[in-house]
């Protein structure tokens, strides 16, 4: 995140702003009116400071959100590869699709099962 100035600061010119007050009820009315200027940027400011500080922590929030989905998301895939028929459908069990993800699912049960044992061997050598 980058910061920038939030709002410009160059000055305007105008031509009410070269002349010289006459009166002092003159001068208080521009003493006045720019209270209020100064004061209705303040507010600006502050309200685009929350703006941006808002938009920073929904950032934050979403990538923490986002990297919490992919793990669910992964996590329900590798549950998932474990069932031949999840979804309780009639399959053709000589088919060459169901036949291949048979043969997909015996070769990662056998892996678990090695990884298993490695594990087991592991502990048992600490």
């Amino acid at each position: 995140y980058q910061p920038s100035l939030l709002m410009p600061t160059h000055k305007w010119k105008h031509a009410s702003l070269e002349e010289t007050p006459q009166t002092k009820m003159a001068c208080a009315y521009y003493q006045s009116k720019l209270q209020e200027a100064y004061s209705k940027s303040a507010v600006q400011n502050s309200t685009l400071l929350r703006m941006q500080s808002t938009v920073v922590l929904q950032s934050m929030y979403c990538d923490c959100v986002s990297g919490q989905l992919v793990a669910q998301e992964e996590k329900q895939k590798k549950l998932k590869t474990g069932q031949l028929n999840r979804d309780r459908l009639p399959r053709l069990l000589t088919g060459d699709e169901f036949y291949g993800q048979v043969v997909e699912h015996q070769k990662a049960a056998k892996e678990d099962k090695i990884e298993h044992k490695n594990r087991w061997k592991q502990k048992e050598a600490q």
